[in-house]
């Protein structure tokens, strides 16, 4: 029984995974238009707009993390994600 339900969750964790990989294939294109824009790679505004959305979704469909959980994961990947864009950045100037 144990190890069914962690195989679960390790395929559960194989989505998650691939999920954050296309997330940052998209984080390379916002990267690209950012810098031919020239705009910060920082937007709170946006940044605090996407985790309302997703607390109201969370909210909404009765998910178990709370508000603060998705606040947490969010930020960490929202920090990630401006690391990957700053290394992209840095990458074409070189």
């Amino acid at each position: 029984m144990l190890n069914e339900l962690r195989q679960q969750i390790n395929h559960i964790d194989s989505q998650l995974l691939s999920l954050l990989n296309e997330r940052l294939q998209m984080v390379e294109k916002i990267a690209q238009y950012k810098t031919k824009n020239a705009l910060p790679i920082l937007d709170p505004q946006r940044e605090m707009a996407v985790i309302h959305k997703l607390q109201q979704q969370a909210q909404k469909a009765d998910y178990l993390l709370s508000a603060a959980d998705i606040a947490q994961i969010y930020q960490h990947i929202f920090a990630l994600s401006r690391q990957w864009q700053q290394a992209k950045i840095a990458e074409k100037e070189t």
